[in-house]
Parts: structure tokens; sequence; C-alpha cells
């Protein structure tokens, strides 16, 4: 039977390892993703996304939570907690 600490270990790691994605935008298969300024920099060059608005922090954030949480259940499902 896991203790209690090896419990929380493996519930904790996989969200340590998500607390690093960084979102690809398209950018290929870049291992370090984009970062907050360089997709605003990517993004704020369109004028298309620059119009919708889609060129902001809170479509990044929106991305990072989104692979993040998909990244935790792919992590998930590969090391069961029990």
């Amino acid at each position: 039977m896991a203790t209690e600490k090896e419990l929380l270990k493996k519930f904790l790691d996989p969200l340590k390892v998500c607390k690093r994605y960084k979102p690809k935008f398209g950018q290929g298969n870049k291992k370090e993703g984009v970062s907050l300024c360089q997709f605003l920099d990517l993004y704020g060059a369109d004028p298309f996304y620059v119009w919708c608005g889609l060129n902001s922090a809170l479509m990044y954030a929106a991305h990072k939570a989104a692979g993040g949480m998909t990244s935790v259940y792919r992590q998930g499902v590969r090391k069961p907690l029990l």
C-alpha cells in the first residue's frame, strides 16, 4: 500500500511538469514552446488577431491552461495514482 507521501508525490509531479508547459501556437514541435512575450510579438504582428483582440495575455493563459490540463491527463493515464 502506498504511503500518503508517495501518493502526494504522484499527484504533484505531473502538476509540476505542467507548470512549465508553454503552448506552441503553430510554431512546430519546438520543445520549449512560446513564451508570453513571444506570443504577444507573434500575434501582435498579425492585424487580424489584433483586430479580433486575440493578441492578449488572457488568450495565452487560456492556451497554457488547456495544454496544461491535457498534459495532466496524459501523465495521469500513464501513471495511475493507485
